[in-house]
């Protein structure tokens, strides 16, 4: 049976953020946390092919019983080592994209 307010309506539902939008809010790198590989991808928006790219590039990955982590220290690190100061130009790739075979 739902409650009813003092004037005899249901009261709506109260509106919460979704997970996803807590995520883009947060979503800050620090540089003495641990993130499973998984995590860090989901919550800062990686891909698998932007991934890879950073691996070969020199980012370090870590791994432990099977599972990837990733030392937000690292990832700063390898930002202010490959990052250009000047945005790309309008439809060029960045030089460590590489396309993939099919």
């Amino acid at each position: 049976m739902s409650k009813k307010n003092e004037e005899g309506s249901t009261p709506e539902p109260e509106k919460r953020p979704k997970a996803c939008d807590l995520d883009l809010v947060l979503a800050v790198v620090r540089p003495e946390e641990l993130y499973p590989l998984s995590v860090f991808q989901k919550r800062f928006g990686i891909g698998e092919c932007t991934l890879r790219s950073a691996r070969s590039a020199g980012l370090v990955v870590r791994y432990i019983h099977k599972r990837a982590y990733l030392l937000g220290r690292d990832w700063i690190q390898y930002i202010l080592k490959n990052a250009s100061s000047e945005p790309p130009a309008p439809g060029k790739r960045s030089p460590t994209h590489r396309r993939q075979r099919r």
